[in-house]
C-alpha cells in the first residue's frame, strides 16, 4: 500500500542567522494539528543567548515567534491541566504555551536555580533544583479547584548529593521516577572519587503536618480582642 508524502519547509531564519539550543521537536497541538518548534538566534551571537527566538509552525501555515530568551529543552506534552500544549526551559524557568500564541511560567520559580531538567506526570511537574551542597528533586501541582500550580516544594534532598537524568512514566496509575544519585569525595584534592546510584521509586500522594512552632505578642493580647498569632506548620510527609 503507498503512502501520502506532505510538503513540509520551514521558513529559513535569515541570513546569518542559525539555530541553537533545541533540537528540532514535532508534536500535535491542543487542536490536533501537526506542528514543529525550533529555535534560531536572529543575529548570530553565541555571546548573547537573550534574543533566541522559539519559532513554531504548522503543516500548513507560515512559521512565528512564541517567546524569546534563554530558551532550551522543548518538548510537545501534555500540560498538568490536562491540555496538550509545548513546553520548555526559558530564563531559568519552566514555561508552557496551550495555544501556540501566548507563553508563560508553569508555576513561580521565586529563587530557585532550576537545572533545566524536568518531566511532566500527569497534573505534576517534577524538576531538579541546584542547592548550595548538591542537586534537589522538586514538584510542583496543578489544582483543578483554583485552577492554578502550587508552590514548589522538595520530595527528596541528601546534602551532598547531585540528581541528574530525571526521568517518569506513568503507568497503571502510578508515577515511576527514575534518576541519578552522584556524590562526589575527596573534594580539594587530586583524587576526587564519586559515588553514582540510581535511584526509582513510586509517587504517593500524602499528607502529615505537624505543629512546629506558636508565636505571639503578650503586650497585644486584650480581652474580647483580636491580635496576631504566628505559626509554623512542617511537611512531615
Amino acid at each position: 500500500k503507498g503512502h501520502e508524502e506532505t510538503d513540509f519547509s520551514c521558513d529559513g531564519p535569515g541570513r546569518g542567522a542559525y539555530s541553537r539550543g533545541m533540537d528540532f521537536c514535532c508534536g500535535k497541538d491542543a487542536d490536533g494539528k501537526l506542528m514543529l518548534a525550533y529555535v534560531i538566534d536572529p543575529d548570530s551571537n553565541m555571546a548573547d543567548s537573550s534574543d533566541v527566538q522559539l519559532m513554531l509552525k504548522a503543516l500548513d501555515g507560515e512559521a512565528t515567534v512564541l517567546s524569546t530568551g534563554n530558551i532550551s529543552n522543548g518538548s510537545y506534552s501534555k500540560l498538568p491541566d490536562g491540555t496538550e500544549g509545548f513546553v520548555w526551559m526559558q530564563d531559568g524557568a519552566i514555561y508552557a504555551s496551550a495555544d501556540g500564541k501566548t507563553a508563560a511560567p508553569l508555576f513561580e520559580t521565586d529563587e530557585l536555580m532550576l537545572t533545566g531538567e524536568y518531566a511532566i506526570s500527569d497534573n505534576r511537574v517534577l524538576f531538579l533544583v541546584r542547592t548550595d551542597n548538591g542537586v534537589s528533586l522538586c514538584s510542583a501541582s496543578y489544582d483543578a479547584e483554583s485552577k492554578s500550580m502550587s508552590s514548589p516544594i522538595v520530595l527528596s534532598n541528601n546534602p551532598g548529593e547531585y540528581y541528574a537524568n530525571l526521568s517518569q512514566a506513568d503507568t497503571n496509575g502510578e508515577t515511576i521516577v527514575a534518576l541519578l544519585g552522584t556524590t562526589p569525595y575527596n573534594l580539594g584534592t587530586d583524587n576526587v572519587n564519586y559515588d553514582i546510584n540510581l535511584y526509582t521509586g513510586t509517587l504517593n500522594e500524602k499528607t502529615d503536618l505537624v505543629l512546629s512552632g506558636v508565636s505571639y505578642d503578650n503586650s497585644k493580647a486584650v480581652t474580647d480582642g483580636e491580635f496576631p498569632i504566628s505559626f509554623a506548620v512542617f511537611n512531615n510527609s
